[in-house]
């Protein structure tokens, strides 16, 4: 199609806008428009200035382009080829490290852009989980099927294991004991055995293993660590029964086992939660409700009904929010009603995700239909924020510090909010100071 008064000529081609000058045919840039194939290109004329494209994409998005500023300088907005598979934040570090599946790097949280990546091999790699430490100075990935620690200051390895067969499989990458150790699970996924292996970082010097075995047909469920460090809780079915195998953290000794038989006991449909406040109880959470064990005295608890499996910092509330709409705080002593954010309403069934920041000053809910992200005050029950994003969401994570939000999208952006919420002054002053850094981050590189 034709701009106005014939001056340039604009094409989609799969997902990006390209544009030439039609009086020489030169061709002059490429937009990089949609993570979608676009599939109508419009031109909006009007006034006497007015010279706009909009472009529409399987993706969902409309984008409008005016043409009269295209020749000025692109400032381009990093982002990644994939989809975010995986997402870690360190405050400390001001930075998230960012996985997909054939890239593995660090992210800036002052200005978003790509540091670094992180990849041992020249050729390119497979990346299946990651881990970074809270302070930000150790990373671990499993790269191509083999464990890789990273020193982040000097952005080296400091360890790389042995690449495993291509029937073992790394599951599940996960830092405890003040970090000094990381867990590695590889799962054979022909003989259904297990070992989780515990590394020393950062030279990789093996300590423990732990072996164990899953009936076939079985999904390999995360273990968990307690609260405390005590203990590392399994999840095992090769016996008789479904059971939890509690270890000593320390030297991976099998302190005992718990067979799964509590009321409603729906058999591998759970995931393992760790509560907070009593550092000797875990959560296992289905489709109805959460299930409270703790692992140390081998007893059953109480089951909550609806919960979520997501909490307060001092555990004496959670949270329920059905895939059909709804959101509401529950205490979680006897599973009553405290608060409702979201009202029960009719929106067909959708994937949500909640979260509570560490503070427990605010819940965020995101829904995969509407593609919004919305922040609610916990003690107003206020809806603050209500964010759509472009892309579906792959990952959210609430930053250490309760001020932010970071996500991951299947477009390959990964996104930062702040909270703004008028109701606290020292979250008014953070964006203050935020707004000043940034001005003046970009007006020393003559962005502004």
């Amino acid at each position: 199609m034709f701009t106005r008064e014939n001056k340039f000529v604009v094409t989609g081609v799969k997902d990006n806008v390209y544009i030439w000058e039609t009086s020489y045919g030169v061709y002059i840039k490429a937009l990089d428009a949609h993570y979608g194939r676009i599939s109508t290109l419009v031109a909006a004329f009007g006034g006497e200035n007015k010279n706009l494209v909009l472009s529409a994409s399987m993706d969902k998005t409309i984008k409008i382009w005016n043409i009269n500023n295209i020749l000025e300088e692109d400032f381009i907005l990093d982002h990644f080829e994939k989809p975010i598979e995986m997402l870690h934040v360190s405050i400390n570090a001001d930075i998230a490290m960012v996985m997909t599946r054939n890239q593995l790097a660090i992210v800036s949280l002052k200005d978003g852009r790509i540091k670094y990546n992180l990849c041992n091999s020249p050729h390119g790699a497979i990346f299946i989980c990651s881990a970074l430490s809270v302070n930000g100075n150790i990373a671990v990935s499993s790269e191509s099927n083999r464990l890789v620690i990273w020193d982040m200051e000097e952005k080296k390895t400091t360890f790389v294991a042995s690449t495993a067969s291509n029937q073992v499989h790394i599951k599940q990458l996960k830092f405890h004991q003040a970090e000094v150790y990381v867990l590695c699970a590889y799962l054979d996924i022909n003989t259904k055995n297990v070992t989780i292996t515990n590394f020393m970082v950062p030279d990789g010097d093996i300590i423990f293993n732990i072996e164990y075995s899953l009936k076939q047909g079985t999904e390999y469920k995360e273990f968990v660590v307690t609260a405390d460090d005590a203990y590392i809780v399994i999840y095992r079915n090769d016996k008789k029964a479904d059971m939890l195998s509690i270890h000593t953290a320390t030297d991976g000794e099998c302190a005992h086992t718990i067979k799964l038989s509590y009321p409603n006991y729906i058999p591998e449909l759970f995931t393992m939660i760790i509560m907070r406040e009593k550092p000797h109880y875990i959560v296992l959470v289905d489709a109805e409700k959460g299930n409270i064990i703790n692992v140390k005295d081998k007893k059953f608890v109480r089951s909550i009904p609806k919960w979520n499996g997501k909490a307060t910092k001092d555990d004496k509330f959670g949270l329920y929010a059905p895939t059909r709409g709804g959101l509401e705080l529950i205490e979680l002593k006897n599973g009553t009603k405290v608060k409702t954010f979201i009202p029960k309403v009719a929106e067909g069934v959708f994937d949500v995700d909640t979260l509570i920041t560490e503070n427990d000053r605010h819940i965020i809910y995101y829904h995969s239909g509407k593609r919004t992200i919305r922040v609610f005050n916990v003690e107003t029950c206020r809806c603050i924020a209500n964010y759509k994003s472009a892309a579906r969401v792959r990952c959210m994570v609430a930053a250490q510090d309760s001020r932010s939000i970071i996500f991951g999208c299947e477009d390959g952006t990964v996104n930062m909010l702040i909270i703004a919420d008028p109701m606290y002054e020292d979250y008014v002053e953070y964006l203050r100071e935020w707004r000043a850094e940034q001005l003046n981050l970009f007006g020393r590189e003559g962005i502004f």
